[in-house]
């Protein structure tokens, strides 16, 4: 009796010491629950607040992100129903789409403190690298569950070291049944060499993507690329159901080098996952940043804020920029009715004084003022004391007039915009002002020439052949290139041409003469200036020309014979230029039969 008393007393005590061990250590079950698994299709947008105290000034990076969960899993169909189901589990890698980006934007402290804390990098101006993460743009981030980076596709880095925005927000998950749990590792920091507004050298984080410069053009090799070891701890200071409360503490820490530089970046804060969505929920974290380069110290605390909207917030969110938006509408109609409404005589009075008047100031305030104004019916008098300024001493005046006869006199503004475009290299559309064999043309003409069958590009002629075809210069590269009439078209009318320079004699036969170039010893003849178009027609077939001393050979055709000069378009379109008397004695006489006219047949008939 006293044996199954003590057993039962036993059993009792133990069941009690289970039981109360569930209700003081439930959270330990539940940190295994800790998982990045969003529903696909499922959406999330987080506002964020980063600022950086510069003392009497902060910089502020605000917006709101989305990410969309995507499906990776296919779906399969389910044998008994037919139905289709998702094999998608918590082990499975999660794709999110990411679009968003942070607004920069400087505010005044308005204090009386003197700060003489200089602004070198990473505070440095702002004429430095553009941060993709400050301008809107798009990622595809695909992690594990427990928040490695398995992939990312585009760019969205932040200044300040803060890495990527679209992978801010995720935090590394313990593998297992944990309350506390850390990661180490390494970021890369990249230096500037080439000294700039941002002084001798700038940092910048790259983010822990070995051998991956995010942002950096083909031939930047003035980069110094370093390791910084970076430590991050996290411990569960409360969770529930829905959520989790972590703390957090980062370190980055960046050793000295040559450049005699260190950084580090310290920071601790509040970490919340929602642990019903499996995504992050919200973030209240400091940073103290500390730069020492040679000798002086830069100190700055660094916020970072953001949480997940809820569906009011959006909705809300919406509302107030559907409001902004047609309130902005509503200006800009506003103000489109007050620049279309008729002048009256007072205001033309008014304005015709301030054209005229000595003054640099009145003239430049009255010229901003017309170009608010576009009336149905244009003043002749108003639009010709305009003009009158356009050569003004006074830059000033001349490029504001410039600016209000564009809005006044629709003509000068379509000449104004085919100057623009026929003064680059940009891609212009057919006019369908085409040219023919008796269209008269000039030296110093603008036209346009075809390169393929859609693409125009702006040129001036430098020469008309003979043979019909027309020698150009192209804007901009100076490139010179030979057209068949055909490829060629005048601009719209209203284009001012330079005028015509007085007829000196016919066509030439060639180009304008070249500089005579030999055949080199690394068989790469000197190149031309002149380049055939794609239509050229060669005045011989593809051979084999050979230079005087029979060492160096090209496979070309023939394509112009230019004071003693030949013209050589090589299979892959290059054009060589070869002095005539460099060739072989065999290519110099081919030459010369191919420039000579056949003798004229002899009329027996003919009267002596």
């Amino acid at each position: 009796m006293h044996l199954v008393t003590g057993h039962r007393a036993f059993t009792t005590s133990r069941c009690v010491w289970l039981f109360a061990v569930l209700l003081i250590f439930p959270k330990l079950g539940s940190a295994q629950s800790l998982r990045y698994a969003p529903k696909p299709g499922a959406e999330f947008r987080y506002q964020f607040d980063i600022k950086l105290d510069l003392g009497t000034e902060e910089t502020v990076l605000e917006g709101v992100t989305t990410y969309r969960a995507e499906e990776i899993v296919e779906e399969s169909q389910n044998a008994d129903t037919g139905e289709k189901q998702s094999d998608q589990t918590d082990s499975d890698p999660v794709r999110l789409q990411f679009t968003g980006g942070l607004r920069q934007t400087e505010r005044s402290k308005n204090t009386n403190r003197f700060d003489i804390r200089p602004r070198f990098p990473p505070f440095g101006m702002r004429s430095g690298p553009v941060y993709r993460g400050t301008t809107p743009t798009s990622n595809t981030v695909t992690l594990s569950p427990t928040g490695e980076t398995l992939a990312l596709q585009g760019e969205s880095q932040l200044p300040y070291l803060l890495g990527h925005l679209s992978l801010l927000p995720f935090e590394p998950l313990p593998e297992e049944n944990q309350t506390q749990w850390s990661a180490e590792g390494t970021t890369a920091i990249v230096s500037s060499k080439t000294n700039n507004h941002w002084g001798p050298g700038h940092w910048s984080a790259l983010g822990a993507f070995p051998g991956q410069l995010p942002g950096q053009l083909p031939g930047q090799n003035d980069r110094d690329l370093r390791v910084a070891n970076t430590k991050r701890t996290y411990r569960i200071v409360s969770q529930d159901d829905r959520q989790a409360v972590i703390e957090k503490t980062e370190e980055l820490s960046l050793s000295p080098a040559q450049e005699n530089a260190t950084l580090q970046l310290r920071g601790t804060g509040t970490w919340v996952f929602d642990k019903t969505e499996r995504m992050p929920l919200s973030m209240d974290f400091r940073y103290d940043l500390t730069i020492e380069l040679s000798g002086l110290t830069v100190k700055a605390p660094l916020t970072l804020k953001y949480k997940r909207l809820t569906a009011e917030e959006i909705a809300q969110q919406k509302a107030a920029a559907e409001k902004r938006a047609a309130e902005s509408k509503r200006l800009a109609e506003q103000r489109k009715q007050e620049a279309e409404r008729d002048v009256t005589e007072e205001e033309k009075q008014n304005w015709l004084v301030g054209l005229r008047s000595e003054k640099n100031i009145d003239r430049v305030r009255t010229l901003n003022e017309l170009v608010g104004r576009r009336p149905p019916q244009r003043d002749p008098e108003i639009v010709a004391a305009i003009k009158s300024l356009l050569d003004d001493s006074d830059r000033s005046v001349s490029l504001s007039a410039d600016r209000a006869l564009k809005q006044w006199d629709p003509l000068y503004a379509e000449q104004a915009e085919l100057e623009s475009k026929y003064a680059n290299m940009a891609p212009l559309n057919p006019t369908g002002r085409t040219v023919d064999k008796d269209t008269p043309l000039y030296v110093g003409q603008v036209i346009q020439v075809q390169f393929s069958r859609s693409w125009w590009r702006a040129a001036e002629i430098t020469e008309l052949l003979q043979s019909g075809r027309v020698e150009v210069e192209m804007r901009l590269s100076k490139d010179r290139k030979i057209f068949d009439r055909e490829e060629i078209q005048l601009p719209p009318e209203a284009y001012i041409q330079p005028k015509a320079p007085p007829a000196n004699g016919p066509p030439a036969n060639d180009p304008p003469a070249k500089e005579p170039a030999t055949m080199n010893a690394s068989d790469e003849p000197a190149k031309s200036a002149v380049t055939p178009s794609a239509t050229a027609k060669p005045l011989s077939p593809m051979r084999t020309w050979k230079d005087a001393s029979g060492r160096f050979s090209i496979e070309a055709e023939l394509l112009l014979i230019a004071n003693g000069n030949l013209v050589l378009s090589r299979a892959d379109g290059k054009l060589i230029t070869v002095a005539i008397e460099k060739m072989s004695q065999a290519d110099q006489t081919f030459v010369k039969e191919l420039s000579q006219p056949a003798d004229e047949p002899v009329n027996p008939f003919e009267f002596n």
